[in-house]
């Protein structure tokens, strides 16, 4: 079924979560713990889901 969704693959998840942050993707699929810490070290107007999501 198709969504609409267009994926990107990155080799580094900093760059992705900057690619966010810059408003060129609208998600980043990764985990919570390594989110979180880009996040705050990075210093992005970001925030994670209050759960795991299990759709898309």
């Amino acid at each position: 079924m198709d969504h609409g969704a267009t994926l990107k693959n990155y080799i580094d998840v900093a760059a992705a979560v900057q690619d966010l942050a810059n408003g060129n993707i609208d998600g980043v699929i990764n985990d919570s713990i390594g989110n979180a810490y880009l996040i705050k070290d990075m210093h992005l107007p970001l925030r994670q889901t209050p759960d795991y999501v299990s759709r898309i």
